[in-house]
């Protein structure tokens, strides 16, 4: 994505995932809000937003942070909500380990208390380091920790998996952080 793109991205997660009211939008229980509300909130701040770069906006992204109604009428965020909404996603029993991106400053308070969601629904978990390792550069340097999520599993912790691939939990106490890394 280029930089307008992801000026727009930006927006659009906050108003999704976070603050609604700072697009002008309303959301319904899961989550959706109209796509032609969108398109008129966030013409004003960039008119040069079209329909088709939108819809571009939307499938981008790795893992995929929105999507769209089966009509187009409708654009949701995927996961990262820090406001209460009914996620779509499948009760599923996790692989033996997940992976979870945090930063140095993070990781003796994280080794003390575990992965706790803060604002947000829940812990996002990524079935792969190096996928870990990509979602944490936004925050600069980064350490991945790795989850004994089928241990948590087993001691009848429940993990979802949200259409975008990224295994959420409420909380992953100290005792199932088996290990940390860097990745080069």
């Amino acid at each position: 994505m280029g930089k307008l793109e992801n000026k727009i991205s930006r927006l659009l997660s906050r108003g999704l995932r976070h603050d609604p009211s700072s697009l002008g939008l309303t959301l319904d229980s899961a989550g959706w809000a109209s796509t032609a509300d969108i398109l008129h909130t966030l013409k004003k701040k960039f008119p040069e937003l079209s329909p088709d770069l939108l819809k571009n906006i939307v499938q981008a992204g790795s893992p995929k942070r929105f999507t769209t109604s089966p009509d187009g009428t409708r654009i949701r965020a995927i996961s990262g909500h820090s406001i209460d909404i009914t996620l779509p996603a499948t009760q599923k029993p996790p692989p033996e380990f997940l992976y979870h991106s945090t930063t140095a400053a993070l990781l003796d308070q994280i080794t003390y208390t575990g992965l706790l969601k803060g604002t947000r629904q829940y812990v996002h978990l990524y079935g792969d380091s190096r996928q870990a390792h990509h979602e944490g550069t936004q925050q600069g340097k980064n350490i991945i920790l790795e989850i004994a999520a089928g241990l948590m599993a087993s001691h009848r912790f429940s993990f979802l998996l949200a259409e975008n691939g990224i295994w959420l939990t409420h909380e992953v106490p100290p005792d199932y952080l088996n290990r940390h890394f860097t990745i080069a």
